[in-house]
């Protein structure tokens, strides 16, 4: 049994103490001492002890109070008590346990059993800490684990280079969006970008470049939506829109102000000012189609786009 535990006393009999301290002092533990409740719960407010020996019978404040007092205070309430007393009919041990104390020893006690007692309750106390401790590490690690968790699902739904959804993301919002509609909600428009030349560009100016344009026209396109509108990287050069709420029409003029933005921006890049343009596809989402069939009339509108001279916009449906 670990020793050198602080027992704190608590008994309006002087020799109660006197014995008690001394057995306290054979065992290996320190004794602290209190003639009564108020005295008790003052040297509380100063010292916390391991364990608390406690008189029922005192005046002005007896044990029963006492315990009560000490266990409503989150300070005090994980101290262990054992009530010591000359009562012992069973109302008073039921007493006793209703107020909280750990056990009850019937006076005049036996000092074998008074030793195993208390040293049981100290090792309650020591095995209720180690589990704190241990729930506490748990919690902790519980936490990163659910950040982590949070961080690698967000990763599943990112593009790494540009930070929009990816591909898989927006494909279940347009499903969302799909059955938005058909429970009775207003029409959305899809709209598939592609920036011209992309490959010539690259090879030109490297990767490193063609990757900082792809992150600036993600940039560009955020800034340029609605709240209520997504923008995804759909693959490569491609970048897919999704307009809640909008008709073919009004999402063909959003998209070609957009269009007219990225044709007069420069890119700055490592001293260089670079340009480019981007040709896009603009659908209306129609009763019945499939989410697939949209992509495909948008995309279909996007090639036309690129069969008439790129940097454009067509739309379809």
């Amino acid at each position: 049994m670990e020793k050198g535990k602080l027992v704190l006393i608590v008994d309006d009999n002087p020799e109660n103490l006197r014995v008690l301290g001394e057995l306290i002092e054979s065992i290996g533990h320190e004794s602290a001492f209190a003639i009564n409740g108020r005295q008790a719960i003052s040297f509380l407010e100063k010292e916390m002890p391991d364990i608390i020996l406690l008189d029922v019978i005192m005046p002005e404040m007896d044990g029963y109070h006492v315990c009560r007092t000490l266990k409503k205070n989150e300070k005090t309430a994980g101290i262990p008590i054992i009530f010591i007393t000359a009562r012992t009919e069973p109302t008073d041990i039921v007493n006793g346990f209703e107020a909280g104390g750990g056990d009850y020893i019937t006076k005049p006690f036996n000092m074998s059993e008074l030793t195993i007692r208390l040293e049981n309750q100290l090792k309650i106390k020591s095995y209720q800490e180690k589990l704190e401790v241990t729930n506490r590490m748990l919690d902790e690690k519980n936490k990163a684990l659910g950040i982590a968790l949070k961080k690698l699902e967000k990763a599943a739904l990112t593009d790494p280079l540009t930070g929009l959804w990816n591909r898989r993301a927006i494909y279940k919002r347009l499903n969302d969006e799909k059955e938005r509609v058909e429970r009775g909600g207003r029409t959305f428009s899809v709209v598939i970008g592609d920036v011209d030349h992309f490959k010539q560009f690259n090879d030109t100016w490297g990767h490193d470049c063609g990757d900082f344009v792809l992150e600036s026209i993600a940039r560009i396109l955020e800034d340029n939506l609605r709240k209520q509108d997504t923008v995804s990287r759909w693959g490569g050069e491609e970048f897919l829109m999704l307009l809640p709420e909008t008709h073919v029409d009004g999402a063909f003029q959003k998209t070609d102000a957009i269009r007219r933005l990225l044709a007069d921006h420069m890119f700055s890049f490592k001293e260089k000012s670079l340009s480019l343009s981007m040709s896009f596809g603009v659908v209306e989402f129609r009763a019945g189609l499939a989410v697939d069939e949209c992509i495909k009339l948008a995309d279909r509108a996007l090639y036309s786009g690129k069969q008439m001279g790129r940097n454009r916009v067509e739309k379809t449906g």
